[in-house]
C-alpha cells in the first residue's frame, strides 16, 4: 500500500476514533455524577471487593492502616497522602479496594480521592481536538519551502556492494575449511 494511502487511512481512523468517543463523553456530560461512567463502574467494583478486606489501624490519628486481602496478602494504606502498598492507588490515580475500605471504614467518601482527570468535563476536553478534513491531494498547492537536492555522494553504485568487514583468523579459518571439502 503507498504511503499517503496508509497515512490516510490512520488519520481517518482516529478522527472517526475520537469524534465517536467526543460524542459518547458529551452525553454523559448530563447524568447526575461529575465522575466519567467508566470511573464511578471502576470504583462501585473496588468498593464490591472492599467487603472482603479486614482493617487493622496503625496510628491514632486514623491516618496508616493496614488491609488483610487474605491469609497471605496485606497492604498498607496512607489514605491522605493516596498511597497503598499495591500501587495501583498510585498508578490509576483513583482507589484501589484496599483504599476504598479505608475511605468506607472512616466514614468517607471514596469518591473524594478520586483524581481530577476523570471528571467528566477534563474528558471532553480531551476528544475535542479539532481535527480538519484532508481533501484532495490535487488541490494542496506544492511547498517552496523547502526543495530538497539529493546527496550524489551517497548514491549506491551498480552491482554489489563491497564489504567494510575486517576479517579475522576465524574467517580464514572457515573459508579453507570450505576448500578443503
Amino acid at each position: 500500500m503507498p504511503i499517503t494511502t496508509l497515512v490516510k487511512n490512520i488519520y481517518k481512523s482516529l478522527v472517526h476514533y475520537f469524534v465517536s468517543r467526543g460524542q459518547a463523553s458529551a452525553s454523559q456530560l448530563q447524568s447526575s455524577h461529575h465522575l466519567c461512567k467508566n470511573m464511578v463502574d471502576s470504583l462501585k467494583h473496588n468498593e464490591s471487593l472492599a467487603t472482603g478486606h479486614h482493617v487493622r489501624t496503625y496510628k491514632v490519628e486514623q491516618t496508616v492502616f493496614e488491609v488483610d486481602e487474605g491469609y497471605e496478602r496485606s497492604y498498607s494504606v496512607i489514605l491522605p497522602e493516596r498511597f497503598c502498598q499495591c500501587g495501583k492507588f498510585k498508578d490509576l490515580k483513583y482507589p484501589c479496594s484496599h483504599a476504598a475500605t479505608i475511605a468506607l471504614h472512616v466514614r468517607q467518601n471514596p469518591f473524594q480521592y478520586v483524581d481530577d482527570v476523570f471528571r467528566k468535563t477534563n474528558l471532553v476536553r480531551a476528544y475535542s481536538f479539532p481535527w480538519q478534513p484532508i481533501g484532495n491531494e490535487q488541490v494542496i498547492p506544492p511547498s517552496a519551502d523547502l526543495v530538497l537536492i539529493p546527496d550524489k555522494s551517497m548514491l549506491c553504485a551498480k552491482g554489489h556492494l563491497k564489504s567494510t568487514r575486517t576479517r579475522n583468523e576465524i574467517d580464514e579459518a572457515k573459508s579453507s575449511q570450505r576448500h578443503i571439502m
